[in-house]
């Protein structure tokens, strides 16, 4: 739940693309959730962003224990642009980054699937050349984890760091993993909507 120190995204109603989105300022936004969800050790993400600055290590969702600091899966943007996931499993860190360096004020469509060994991000329907620059592509996802909260844009353990500045819309969310076909048929949904 909200607990008061940060500030929620304003709500616009003519966002990405003239679509209803949230605007995070980069600064203390976030939406927070206890007790997630999820619970598998596979699945599928899917979300829509336009990033205000990709300058900076950003954090789009996270899953974490606010209890420590070393247990998280988070989605994001690293400080040259470029999306990455990444897993902290008791210390143990992965993390796996994609090839293309975002640009400021552009619709993407973010598509991150695991299937309990490796992660994909596709991005606007290709799927990212991934390089694991920390550990490897382990492809752990939220069941492989103890986790207890569930934030958009920030990392949120026993305080919130990482803050994305930009809109975003339509998270959708799967367990367990898309298949090729479901996922082309959710990438064509977004193209259409946004």
């Amino acid at each position: 739940m909200q607990d008061g120190t940060d500030e929620r995204p304003t709500s616009v109603a003519s966002g990405i693309n003239g679509r209803p989105s949230w605007d995070f300022d980069g600064d203390d936004d976030l939406l927070e959730m206890d007790s997630p969800p999820h619970s598998g050790t596979d699945g599928t993400f899917s979300l829509q962003i336009y990033p205000h600055d990709v300058s900076s290590e950003q954090v789009f969702k996270a899953f974490s224990s606010t209890s420590v600091t070393n247990e998280y899966l988070i989605l994001g943007i690293d400080a040259a642009g470029k999306l990455f996931v990444e897993v902290n499993d008791g210390g143990s860190i992965d993390r796996v980054t994609g090839s293309t360096v975002l640009t400021i004020n552009t619709p993407y469509t973010v598509i991150v699937n695991s299937d309990g060994d490796d992660w994909i991000i596709s991005l606007d329907g290709v799927d990212e050349t991934l390089v694991e620059t920390t550990g490897s592509n382990s492809g752990k996802w939220v069941g492989d984890l103890s986790i207890d909260n569930m934030t958009l844009g920030a990392l949120k353990h026993t305080s919130a760091t990482k803050y994305y500045d930009g809109l975003m819309a339509e998270l959708i969310d799967y367990e367990p993993v898309l298949s090729a076909s479901c996922e082309t048929r959710l990438d064509n949904y977004y193209d259409n909507w946004y």
